[in-house]
């Protein structure tokens, strides 16, 4: 089952958008290198802002 990680990673690649932009002003890059690989995991706030940048809700992919 993919971990949300590899769903963002896969929007904001299909997206055509770099890491440093998806991630300004949200969290560090690191962070959300992190959080793609599947080190860790978003707070809901993070989780809601990356939707917003992303034009999706991510919390429809989210298992909780």
């Amino acid at each position: 089952m993919n971990h949300i990680g590899n769903i963002i990673k896969k929007l904001r690649m299909d997206a055509g958008i770099s890491r440093n932009v998806l991630s300004k002003d949200i969290c560090s890059e690191k962070y959300l290198y992190l959080i793609e690989r599947g080190d860790r995991s978003p707070s809901a706030e993070i989780i809601r802002l990356l939707s917003y940048r992303l034009g999706t809700d991510l919390f429809n992919y989210y298992e909780y």
